[in-house]
């Protein structure tokens, strides 16, 4: 119970083992004190002490408890903070969560978040992108001055509004001395692509092999990215890759229903980019080969013109040569 022993542990330091003597509090010891997990037959008492020492810390003050990516979160403490909520009625006590959604992970764990957000009196509130406004104040906290508006400006370009690229492109900002003036925004703009690629790249290795395998062939197929077809191309099974699909999204790397895409194209190039060149061209022909088995439109056949075994068959018409050249990487393929 690791997000649990964070939550009280301020208190039980101060309180120590006396917060823990009242009757129904101490049956949360083995959740608060190090070294003595709770077993599967006294969970619930647990639960129970923990309800009860929450309520006895609200009957003297109101308590708000703060919970960020609780997507991350141990399974224990989420059963806790779901026991929690639906005994709310009557305390003093303010609970917040920050969980992304859709996400990949067991089942159970999924289930406890969405009936959390269904529940009686819990009020769901999911962020748009962030606005002029709030991109501003984001760039004044990290620079610590006052920058120029036309800076302020390019940086919410750059981003659009995305709080994972805006992150990445201020932590290399800060890095590199920007100051915010105007004579700072062609540099910026020169900046922001490798800043989003460390990014990204850095997301992409916290996550599973199969993650970064649906990001590339998501990639490769460009506008003609389906969950399926990324399933096919990557060699995952479909409930793998529909899984991983979920955690991009929820890593805010790809977004879409059907039709999936990348949240920003300097995501796309980025993950695009750390291919391989021969491998790339390998993933294009089977790409290729993939969308014309299936009768896919031919502007959603993808290809890169390569020396390898068989590459010489597919060649783009005057049509292909135009959709790469407008940075689609859609192409029309001539079977010949």
């Amino acid at each position: 119970m690791g997000v649990v022993r964070q939550l009280f542990e301020s208190e039980t330091r101060a309180g120590g083992r006396q917060l823990l003597a009242g009757d129904a509090a101490a049956l949360a010891a083995p959740a608060l004190v190090h070294g003595t997990p709770p077993g599967e037959d006294d969970s619930f008492s647990v639960l129970h002490g923990l309800y009860w020492l929450t309520a006895d810390i609200a009957g003297r003050t109101p308590l708000l408890l703060a919970v960020d990516d609780l997507h991350w979160a141990d399974q224990p403490s989420l059963r806790f903070v779901a026991h929690l909520a639906r005994r709310m009625e009557g305390l003093s006590l303010l609970l917040v969560l920050a969980v992304r959604e859709p996400r990949s992970g067991p089942a159970p764990e999924q289930a406890l978040t969405a009936d959390l957000a269904a529940g009686a009196g819990v009020a769901a509130l999911r962020p748009a992108a962030l606005g002029a406004a709030a991109c501003a104040e984001l760039v004044r906290r990290a620079l610590g001055s006052d920058p120029s508006p036309a800076f302020q400006e390019a940086c919410r370009e750059a981003a659009r509004g995305n709080p994972l690229l805006l992150n990445a492109l201020l932590d290399s900002l800060v890095a590199e001395g920007f100051r915010g003036t105007d004579a700072d925004v062609p540099r910026l703009r020169r900046l922001a692509p490798g800043s989003v690629t460390r990014g990204v790249l850095l997301r992409l290795g916290r996550m599973p092999a199969a993650a970064l395998a649906a990001a590339r062939a998501v990639a490769v197929l460009g506008t003609a990215a389906t969950t399926a077809r990324a399933a096919r191309l990557a060699d995952l099974d479909a409930d793998t890759c529909a899984d991983v699909i979920g955690a991009l999204m929820a890593e805010q790397l790809i977004e879409g229903e059907r039709d999936l895409r990348f949240v920003h194209p300097l995501v796309r190039s980025a993950v695009y980019q750390d291919l391989a060149s021969p491998v790339r061209q390998r993933w294009h022909l089977r790409a290729a080969r993939m969308l014309d088995a299936e009768g896919a439109a031919l502007e959603e056949v993808t290809v890169i013109s390569g020396t390898g075994s068989g590459v010489k068959q597919y060649k783009l018409t005057p049509a292909g040569h135009a959709a790469l050249g407008d940075g689609s990487y859609r192409a029309v393929l001539k079977i010949g």
